[in-house]
């Protein structure tokens, strides 16, 4: 089975900097104390282990450890996330994940069904519903329900130019 954790990676990080909820800023302007709905990347990577413990992967795909969050900017200062982020990261690669098996071209037709079905799944998530365009996800899936993959697979397509991989 192929897997594609860089190409998820990237897109999810894209998507996540189009989502209004994964703001950074500057944490020596806020009281991290006083106000509990931003956290550390610590807490961005409890958030993401816990859901990761909710949310399952197709066979043959395997978490990544943490996310790529970290707590400095290049120029030293310090990150803070909205809450959430980590929980949103993970379901951002779970829908990657799904989205990749139903348009691969070596798994069985089974398979890919399988996945297909579990995408509608993505619109009970924190990530959809802080999505910026929910109308295009809700296009892709609904056509990918209904036997026209080419979005889905434009999709998975674009998560792969970062790695060079292609679909």
């Amino acid at each position: 089975m192929r897997r594609y954790p860089l190409a998820i990676w990237a897109g999810i990080v894209f998507a996540l900097a189009l989502s209004a909820s994964a703001l950074y800023w500057d944490s020596s302007r806020i009281d991290l104390g006083a106000d509990a709905s931003w956290g550390t990347v610590a807490t961005v990577n409890s958030e993401y282990r816990a859901a990761t413990e909710q949310l399952s992967l197709p066979e043959g795909h395997k978490w990544p450890k943490a996310t790529p969050y970290t707590d400095r900017a290049p120029d030293g200062a310090a990150y803070s996330y909205a809450a959430g982020v980590g929980r949103e990261w993970a379901e951002w690669y779970w829908f990657g994940a799904w989205a990749s098996v139903a348009v691969s071209s070596t798994e069985p037709t089974s398979v890919r069904q399988a996945a297909i079905d579990r995408l509608p799944e993505f619109y009970k998530t924190t990530a959809f519903s802080t999505t910026t365009e929910p109308g295009y996800y809700r296009r892709i899936i609904t056509a990918a329900q209904k036997g026209d993959c080419d979005g889905l697979r434009e999709y998975v397509e674009a998560l792969d130019d970062s790695t060079g991989e292609g679909g």
